[in-house]
């Protein structure tokens, strides 16, 4: 048998938009079907990586690793992750494979593991040939094939602001992660105005008339264009960049500016602790309620704009299409930008948990408590009943809104002496309150909707599962429960993240994990009342009993925010924050005293 470094081939596996791509060391899988009696040799893969920045046009920026899978006599397959900073270039050999014709592929992911929607890909045909060595190149291209952008049409009034949300699709339809790699631009900046620098882009009307919105995804080239008209009259009004918990009827949990550097702003100390959400109102005011039944309304600079004790809140305010404020504590209470009452809603034997408004103002709200009558209840934007329709156990938040308007709620049911019941925890229905659909998975946690119109739900026992909109299972991951006390997001690439901290992918891969644990910071227990948001462009924003913490698009630590610059001493930050379309982030914190408290 001759040997084995006599028969070899070097490829370089370069990037489709000009030069070299990316990688690092990883494991590969066993031959198949290896003959024992043949010819074999080796083949060597010089994977050249570029600077991961948004200005290389080389290689995905969300790349995290390539897979190169060898097919003919027998397949061989191995996975290199990007190698660290300032490593330029790493070399992925398959020893002893048989002498022939292979297919090769190189395939980029936005995961170390390989794991994800694939990102480029590329092929080439090698001949593994007895006593030679040459060189070769395999270039990669994208897979994003169509860019879909929502909404579409857009149309807005005069200094008004909506947000377009651009979505990659593979040739399957399905939506290609990406990165700091997108261009936005209006034809007629007189007319709108665009800013944003990732799938995400916000608009705002300068003068009547109309423009078009075009995005570039500057690693594909790719491009698509909507149209857009500044009105007198929108058929769709305005609201502000955070209207409600979670900011959107999805329960997306992600809106706002993307520029905030992590430092006080201004600070306002309170009459009793904070527990609830707060809320930026059609004025620009932003709204919060303290424990003792103050409400709050202040001016983005800090000041007071009125004060009025109403009452305590247990979950957080909405604000809807006419800038009128819903206060839910187990029945609504509706007043408007000046805190002065508009109506109240009860129903006989029902409390409710948290509100959501849709696009028309209907308000949604859900049983929360085993003790009272079971129903998924519709309120009119005056204060009457619309529709009520039984469910079975207690919700735990608001329910979710779709982009057809079909309402989504989880319900809990727990037998006060033995464990949780296996009922029917998931249901859909129709703006109308017709039942559409519903699974037996119960949940404490909010629904959460995705750009797809995907429905997402974490139960109780740590699964996390895919629903499509029409009731069919996409999939289902278990990721234990270490993280149940916080709630989770999903962002406009349809990445889930949550607990402290994780992300994973639009189908349920892991993308990567940040522990921001440290001194003084308790794994479990900072993250107590806390869940996660997410601003534009993906940067996430998480208070723990030491601070805020922000975490970048690819999992690494942006900044810290110490809230000894509030107290004097170190005080915990817990609730989930409202993002301004500044980038404002709005908190609150307590020590022995506790602030509200805004961070820029």
């Amino acid at each position: 048998m001759p040997d084995d470094r006599s028969l070899s081939r070097r490829v370089f596996v370069m990037g489709s938009l000009g030069s070299a791509l990316a990688a690092g060391c990883g494991a590969g899988t066993t031959p198949t079907g290896a003959p024992t009696s043949t010819s074999r040799g080796a083949a060597t893969f010089t994977i050249l990586w570029p600077e991961p920045k948004p200005a290389s046009r080389l290689i995905p920026v969300a790349a995290k690793s390539i897979t190169v899978k060898m097919v003919g006599p027998e397949t061989v397959q191995k996975t290199v992750a990007r190698p660290p900073a300032g490593t330029t270039q790493t070399d992925v050999t398959f020893d002893s494979i048989e002498v022939g014709s292979y297919t090769v592929t190189a395939t980029a992911y936005p995961s170390a593991s390989g794991a994800g929607v694939a990102q480029a890909s590329g092929t080439l045909n090698l001949n593994v040939v007895k006593n030679q060595t040459a060189s070769d190149s395999l270039t990669l291209g994208t897979t994003i094939k169509t860019i879909e952008l929502s909404p579409n049409p857009v149309n807005l009034g005069v200094g008004q602001e909506r947000t377009i949300v651009a979505i990659p699709r593979d040739q399957a339809g399905t939506i290609v992660l990406t990165q700091s790699s997108w261009s936005w631009s209006s034809s007629q900046t007189s007319v709108c105005s665009v800013s944003g620098s990732s799938s995400t882009a916000v608009v705002k009307g300068n003068s009547l008339g109309t423009t078009e919105i075009t995005v570039l995804e500057t690693e594909s080239s790719l491009s698509q264009t909507v149209p857009l008209s500044v009105v007198a009259s929108p058929t769709e009004p305005a609201l502000s960049s955070w209207p409600q918990s979670r900011c959107k009827p999805s329960n997306s949990g992600q809106g706002g500016g993307s520029n905030n550097q992590g430092q006080l702003k201004w600070k306002y100390k309170m009459r009793a602790a904070i527990y609830t959400e707060p809320v930026i109102q059609k004025n620009g005011n932003i709204l919060t309620a303290d424990w003792s039944g103050w409400v709050y309304s202040f001016t983005k600079n800090g000041d007071l704009a009125w004060e009025k004790q109403i009452l305590s809140l247990q979950y957080g305010p909405a604000c809807g299409l006419d800038g009128t404020i819903y206060l839910p504590n187990g029945w609504v209470y509706a007043i408007d930008e000046t805190g002065s009452l508009k109506w109240t809603f009860s129903e006989s034997g029902f409390e409710g948990a948290g509100i959501n408004v849709d696009k028309n103002g209907i308000l949604y709200m859900a049983s929360s408590s085993n003790l009272s009558q079971k129903y998924l209840v519709a309120i009119n934007p005056n204060g009457t009943l619309r529709w009520k329709q039984p469910i079975t156990g207690s919700c735990y938040g608001s329910p979710a809104i779709d982009s057809k308007g079909n309402i989504y709620v989880t319900t809990y049911f727990r037998d006060p002496f033995g464990p949780p019941i296996n009922e029917t925890g998931l249901y859909s229905f129709t703006p109308d309150g017709v039942l559409r659909w519903s699974k037996q998975i119960t949940s404490r946690h909010t629904p959460v909707i995705g750009i797809d119109d995907t429905v997402y739900v974490w139960s109780v026992d740590g699964l996390f599962a895919a629903f499509t909109p029409a009731g069919a299972l996409k999939w289902t991951y278990y990721y234990g429960d270490g993280d149940r006390s916080t709630e989770f997001i999903v962002t406009n690439q349809n990445n889930l993240i949550f607990g402290y901290l994780r992300k994973i992918g639009s189908n349920g891969a892991p993308i990567w994990t940040t522990d921001i644990s440290g001194p003084g910071i308790a794994p479990f227990d900072n993250l107590y009342r806390s869940s996660p948001v997410c601003d534009i462009n993906e940067n996430t924003y998480l208070c723990s009993n030491t601070g805020m913490h922000c975490v970048a698009p690819d999992g690494s630590i942006r900044w810290v925010f110490d809230s000894a610059s509030i107290h004097g001493s170190r005080g915990s930050m817990f609730g989930r924050p409202a993002i301004d379309s500044d980038g404002t982030i709005y908190s609150h914190s307590v020590n022995y005293d506790y602030y509200f408290c805004a961070i820029s």
